[in-house]
Order: C-alpha cells, then sequence, then structure tokens
C-alpha cells in the first residue's frame, strides 16, 4: 500500500499500518522446491556431497535419490530465495504454499519484494524452472535481474505496473510464452530478455513518446515476424521506425485508456474487500463513477488515488470509532457521553485541518472513559470556557479541585478527581 499522510497537526499514518506483505502466485505442474538445483549438481559433482544430503533433510521425499541432477531429469522446479530482495538489498525471509489438487501456490515474503536479484555467485529466481507455467509478480517490484525466468514453461506472466528493469536474458527460451504485455513504466530491457522465445504471438507495449533502453537480440529467435505488436493509439511510426521493433509481422493501435481504467477500479475495490461501512463504500462508488467518466489517464490516476486515501482514512476513523464505541460501554453519564459523541464527531469531520490528529482524540477519549469507570471523579459537569472560572480550584486539596478537557467550544470538567492521570491540571 502506498504511503498516506493525513495532515493532522498531530498524526502522519505510515502504510506500515495497512501494508501486505509481497506475494507472488503462481500454477505450476510440481511443487517447487526451495534451493538452487546446480549448485547442488555442480557441489555433488565436484565431490562436495553435503547440501544435497542437507536438501534430502529437508525434503525426505527424495531421500531415495544418489544423485541430484534426478531431480532435474523428473521436471522438478526450483526457485531461489537468495534472489528476493528489499529495497535494502535484504534478503527476504518467505513462507510458501502449494495446492496440489490446483496446482496453484503462493510465495509470501515478510515484506516488500523490490529486486528480483540475479549473478553468478547468487544464482537466478527460477532459472529453468520447467515446472512453472504461469506467475503474477507482486506491485511494489521494479526489477526482474538477469536469467530470472530462463527456460520456464511460463505461458502467462503478469507484470507489476511499477515494473522499471527486466534484465538480461530474463525470458530466454521461454517456448510456451504467446503474450505478455510490459508496464508503461519500464525504462529498461536488458540483452536478449525475450530470446527464443518462439511461441509469441501478442506483444503489448504502451510507450507513446519515448521508448526505453533496450539492449541488443531483444527477439533473436523469437519469430516475431509472424507476431503482431500492439501500440498505443497515435505511436505507431514510433515503433515502425525503430530497429529493435519493427521487425513484428502485424502492427495493431489500441486505445489503452479502457484497461488503465479497468486497473483503477480494481485497486480500489481491492481496497473496499470485505468492507461494508456505507460512507467507505460510497466513497469507491464516486470514484468508480469518476473514472468511468475520465477522459485522461493522468485524470484516472488522480481520482484513483484520492479515492484510495480517502479510504484508507475512512478506515482508520472507522477503526477508531469502533475503539471507543466498545470502551464506553455502560456509561450512564449524560456529560460524559455527549463529550464522546463531539469527539466522535470530531473524528468524523478529520481532514487536512483537524487538530489534534486521530489517534490523539482516540487516546484521550479512552483515557477519560478509563478515568470515569474507574471511579477516580467525584463529578463530571459540562461547559463552556466561563463556566471554568466558577468552579473553585485547589490543587493541592481534597475539595474544589477540577481538571477540564476541551474541544472546540465544548469544556468537560472532572470535579474532585482524586487522581490526575491525563489531561489538563487547574
Amino acid at each position: 500500500m502506498k504511503k498516506l499522510t493525513i495532515l493532522f497537526a498531530a498524526l502522519t499514518l505510515s502504510a506500515g499500518l495497512w501494508a501486505a506483505n509481497s506475494v507472488i502466485t503462481f500454477t505450476s505442474t510440481k511443487k517447487l522446491y526451495s534451493g538452487d538445483i546446480y549448485e547442488l549438481i555442480y557441489d555433488y559433482e565436484m565431490g562436495d556431497g553435503a547440501k544435497w544430503e542437507a536438501f534430502k533433510a529437508q525434503y525426505s521425499e527424495f531421500a531415495y535419490m544418489d544423485d541430484p541432477s534426478e531431480l532435474k531429469k523428473m521436471g522438478f522446479g526450483f526457485f531461489n530465495p537468495n534472489c528476493f530482495l528489499d529495497a535494502n538489498g535484504q534478503v527476504l525471509n518467505y513462507t510458501y504454499n502449494y495446492d496440489e489438487s490446483t496446482h496453484a501456490g503462493t510465495i509470501t515474503f515478510a515484506g516488500e519484494l523490490v529486486t528480483m536479484y540475479g549473478d553468478e555467485g547468487t544464482g537466478w529466481a527460477f532459472y529453468e524452472c520447467t515446472a512453472l507455467t504461469s506467475i503474477t509478480l507482486p506491485e511494489g517490484l521494479t526489477s526482474i535481474g538477469r536469467n530470472s525466468f530462463v527456460s520456464c514453461s511460463l505461458a502467462s506472466v503478469t507484470l507489476p505496473e511499477g515494473l522499471t528493469t527486466i534484465g538480461d536474458q530474463a525470458f530466454q527460451n521461454c517456448k510456451s510464452l504467446t503474450s505478455i504485455t510490459i508496464p508503461a513504466n519500464v525504462t529498461e530491457i536488458g540483452y536478449g530478455a525475450f530470446i527464443d522465445c518462439s511461441g509469441l504471438t501478442d506483444f503489448y507495449v504502451a510507450w507513446t513518446t519515448t521508448l526505453p533502453t533496450i539492449g541488443s537480440n531483444l527477439f533473436l529467435d523469437a519469430s516475431i515476424g509472424t507476431a503482431t505488436l500492439h501500440v498505443p493509439a497515435g505511436s505507431l511510426a514510433l515503433y515502425q521506425n525503430d530497429d529493435q521493433w519493427k521487425y513484428f509481422g502485424t502492427f495493431v493501435e489500441y486505445n489503452p485508456l479502457p484497461n488503465i481504467k479497468t486497473d483503477a477500479i480494481a485497486e480500489i475495490n481491492a481496497a473496499i474487500d470485505g468492507v461494508t461501512d456505507e460512507a467507505i463504500l460510497a466513497i469507491a462508488t464516486t470514484a468508480i463513477t469518476n473514472i468511468n467518466n475520465a477522459t485522461t489517464e493522468a485524470g484516472v490516476n488522480s481520482i484513483k488515488t484520492q479515492a484510495l486515501a480517502d479510504i484508507d482514512l475512512a478506515k482508520y476513523k472507522a477503526a477508531a470509532i469502533t475503539e471507543i464505541t466498545n470502551a464506553r460501554q455502560g456509561i450512564q453519564n449524560e456529560n460524559l457521553n455527549n463529550w464522546i459523541d463531539g469527539a466522535i464527531n470530531d473524528i468524523q469531520k478529520g481532514g487536512p485541518d483537524a487538530t489534534p490528529g486521530i489517534d490523539e482524540i482516540k487516546e484521550e477519549v479512552l483515557n477519560l472513559i478509563n478515568f470515569f469507570k474507574e471511579g477516580k471523579a467525584e463529578g463530571i459537569e459540562e461547559g463552556k470556557a466561563e463556566a471554568k472560572a466558577a468552579l473553585p480550584t485547589d490543587p493541592e486539596g481534597t475539595t474544589g479541585h477540577t481538571v477540564t478537557i476541551t474541544k472546540g467550544d465544548k469544556t468537560l470538567i472532572l470535579v474532585n478527581p482524586d487522581k490526575v492521570t491525563y489531561g489538563k491540571q487547574e
């Protein structure tokens, strides 16, 4: 989830409050295993069988095998956990799930996946994972490293909109891949990224004025002479005159706006998944209507961004109000209930000019409720600022001692509290 800042005087909400961990979803003909199969094979052939024995100890179903090369012959797939990095370049921990009946699986990371790294030392993420048939990579991922999917059996690949880099030979020899869409944010595609992708029939791109930096031999032996390149309306000449793209057999122009609208609406629907609050649903409904009526990509993105921020804020308000509502159960004091209602109203009205922030209001209300329930005040009165002057004050004594809490034009006065745990003492 994108970072959301609510401009209250005392409150900044971090994306971490709601952000989910990155998840790769995939399908495969067989369960995928964690490790570098080529490292296992190489070490074994060089006389070092320690890693192979450790692998068999971890996966007892292979205990009967004598040679790790048998895994390749039998078509078992592997992913290399050392290739999945966060924004600081640290390897992410993960959990793995696979359903044998549906052949669907997930790799869920403990944090945001930003880079799928690959080099000779680290290895490559799904290198020659012939069991892998489809994959959806998560938003937040910006870079796919070299050789990440070499010789996979991928028939379907979904790339995140925020992707910026596709490394050298990333999809080399993915012969089952017939169609792929490259996001508009991609600015660099490495050498031979689609070499030997001989099954390609449709290739979708979204650049309208400036093409990304591209390494040589992008489509070597990919049979693009019989494939169709789908380009944004009005950009046909850009591709037909470029040495990397002009060799496609067919060019088709398309209007990207419907796809952009569909994706934006999907994001909003995901944000309200499971929500029943009518006010939040109304935000989404209005935004979707406005997106459908928008005439430019910039307009769609602006509406979507604002709607997601509004939905997040509304969810946060609703959670705070629910916590207060649960805490106030059983309170019969009319003045206190009126004051709590006013605080809830402050939360509901919270926006760029609201002071204090949602968290501060909630904390103050919960403290007051606990203060009252614990019998720490003999009485509670409600009045405006001038009412305070009429009450005696004696901070050192046992009578006439007051604590006041002011919200707008409302002042709640606690008379003779035996202990001041918060608020302003007068």
